[in-house]
């Protein structure tokens, strides 16, 4: 049901003018040919392993991290990134890769959603999720500092009543709670809540 939400990350994903974006997308080219073959593999024999895939690189993905020198690996996660594959199963720390549309349920809508349509809902599970939050912690929560036009949005929440500016005791600021969870809200003022967790 997230789908929608994080396909706006994968439709732009290596994408811009970073340093990080163009050094992939310049690796991805030099190793179109490693792409390629796994797609076809995948296509061919269906759901495989990690290390089903040979190693078919023209030039190594190096870097001072984990992924150095596992070229298979970074390109797996290119095109998981990318929304190209995913995974189908796991059993531990091995996984069985797929094409994406051999996995996606039928229900998944065609066209991806605008920004303004993907910060719309994820500010409200965010908001839902935290509990109770600034615009701050909304940004730092379920997809972390991707919300554009979140200011805007926050107030669109509030003009239609789905979010409630509240007060915090001693801390600054403007807090919101969900209006889903206002009843939460009143049972704490009226001493009939517990907490689930410790």
């Amino acid at each position: 049901e997230d789908y929608p939400i994080h396909e706006l990350m994968m439709r732009t994903y290596a994408q811009g003018d970073s340093t990080g974006a163009k050094r992939l997308t310049k690796w991805v080219q030099e190793n179109d040919q490693l792409r390629q073959y796994i797609l076809v593999a995948l296509r061919e024999r269906g759901p495989l392993r990690t290390g089903d895939f040979e190693d078919t690189t023209n030039a190594s993905w190096s870097s001072s991290g984990w992924n150095s020198g596992r070229t298979v690996l970074r390109m797996l996660d290119y095109l998981w990134s990318s929304g190209q594959i995913l995974v189908t199963q796991r059993n531990g720390l091995d996984r069985w890769w797929d094409l994406a549309e051999r996995v996606h349920p039928e229900w998944l809508p065609d066209a991806g959603w605008a920004e303004e349509q993907v910060t719309y809902d994820a500010a409200q599970k965010s908001l839902r999720a935290l509990g109770l939050g600034r615009e701050r912690d909304i940004s730092r929560h379920f997809i972390e500092r991707r919300y554009p036009n979140l200011g805007k949005i926050i107030k669109q929440h509030h003009h239609e009543e789905l979010i409630v500016p509240v007060n915090v005791t001693g801390w600054p600021d403007t807090w919101y709670v969900h209006q889903d969870l206002l009843p939460t809200l009143d049972a704490i003022e009226a001493g009939n809540w517990q907490p689930l967790t410790t």
